[in-house]
């Protein structure tokens, strides 16, 4: 809606279907590669832990624990 709709940048009009699917894949390669790193260093997704927290009413933490390599 922010790319192609009026109340965003308004593309949608004047771009093409073939860009507007490539547009489509870069927005869905770059949110694969964020959820990745996201994921690398927290437990959840941001609206997964506020309905965790919601749902049972405390707080979860949201960071991973850094695991200690035995020496």
């Amino acid at each position: 809606m922010l790319l192609f709709y009026g109340i965003g940048l308004g593309f949608g009009a004047d771009t093409g279907l073939i860009y507007v699917e490539i547009t489509a894949v870069g927005v869905f390669l770059f949110e694969i590669c964020f959820s990745a790193v996201w994921l690398h260093f927290f437990r959840f997704g941001p609206l997964e832990w506020v309905w965790r927290c919601l749902t049972y009413l405390r707080l979860f933490p949201l960071m991973k624990e850094k695991i200690r390599s035995q020496e």
